[in-house]
């Protein structure tokens, strides 16, 4: 069995997923919406097993953006930071597709929920309580200074 990270390989993954809220694929029949979200849930799980992954998490992301779907199940996941490569994948996101407090690339629909939903992830507090207790229990060398630079920009600095 081929798995979802393994079957995909177009780029432009935003724009190809895009094309299912096109076809408002949230209405159509249970068993054929259940398929859709399976295969999105297990692409976005096996990107964050896997570092570096193709496509990039950024791509990942807004691509199942892309779709209309809720990104609460996949934040939620990501937010456990329980595996080195969910980690890595964070710095890259902050790191190369998070400029200036906001996601970088050019597919973002920047009016939609899932949108919001990533940036309230990732400034509003969910994802720096994440990176803090990762780095509570986490003792390797590599994956500390990863979590120190990713603190470092997601954490609103305090004026004064």
């Amino acid at each position: 069995m081929t798995h979802a990270g393994e079957a995909w390989s177009a780029d432009n993954a935003e724009i190809v997923l895009g094309k299912l809220a096109s076809a408002d694929w949230r209405a159509w029949p249970e068993e054929e919406r259940d398929a859709v979200t399976d295969f999105l849930r297990e692409w976005w799980d096996q990107t964050l097993r896997h570092h570096p992954a193709r496509p990039t998490i950024d791509t990942v992301l807004c691509a199942l953006a892309a779709t209309g779907m809720d990104l609460t199940s996949c934040l939620d996941a990501w937010s456990g930071l329980d595996a080195a490569a969910s980690i890595r994948h964070l710095h890259d996101l902050v790191m190369t597709g998070w400029s200036g407090r906001r996601l970088t690339n050019a597919f973002w629909n920047r009016d939609s929920p899932a949108h919001e939903q990533a940036l309230t992830w990732l400034t509003g507090g969910p994802a720096a309580a994440a990176v803090e207790a990762a780095f509570a229990r986490e003792s390797r060398e590599d994956l500390l200074e990863l979590l120190t630079a990713i603190h470092a920009v997601i954490t609103p600095r305090s004026a004064g």
